[in-house]
């Protein structure tokens, strides 16, 4: 799994609904074939594509701006740009998998997740940037070389 070949990209982190509080939603169906994140393009609306996947209307489903991500590789300099925003599942929907807040599997997932995501779960109201290098091409195999994190309240 790599980034896509775009610039610039969205990722939406689904918070839980009512019935599933403290839990968030991955395995989101998506057309950049994210395996465990939400993504879209950034010319994309991504209301209008999470309420394709969630069978809502778009203007059901709140985003909140979370954060700012820019990967970068060894090999290129050229960032990658990810914009991070949660949102609200409107209902109870099985669009994707829903985990527990201890039970997300970053062992399966890419290697900057375990760095920025557990913050995010645990502070939904907080923002972040960050900047992952890769030592080698972007994607969940490439082991993680350095990264810079901050989070903002």
């Amino acid at each position: 799994e790599m980034l896509s070949d775009q610039k610039e990209c969205i990722m939406v982190i689904p918070l839980g609904s009512v019935e599933e509080m403290g839990k968030v939603m991955l395995k989101i169906p998506n057309d950049l074939d994210w395996r465990y994140h939400f993504g879209c393009l950034s010319d994309e609306d991504p209301r209008e594509k999470l309420s394709s996947a969630f069978s809502c209307s778009p203007h059901q489903i709140v985003l909140r701006k979370a954060g700012l991500m820019f990967f970068t590789s060894v090999e290129s300099q050229d960032p990658i740009r990810v914009k991070v925003y949660t949102s609200n599942i409107p209902s109870k929907i099985d669009a994707g998998k829903y985990f527990s807040h201890d039970e997300v599997p970053y062992e399966d997932m890419w290697a900057d997740d375990k760095i920025w995501l557990p913050d995010l779960l645990k502070n939904p109201g907080s923002y972040f940037e960050a900047h992952f290098v890769f030592d080698g091409p972007i994607g969940k195999s490439t082991p993680l070389l350095k990264h810079a994190y901050e989070i903002f309240s």
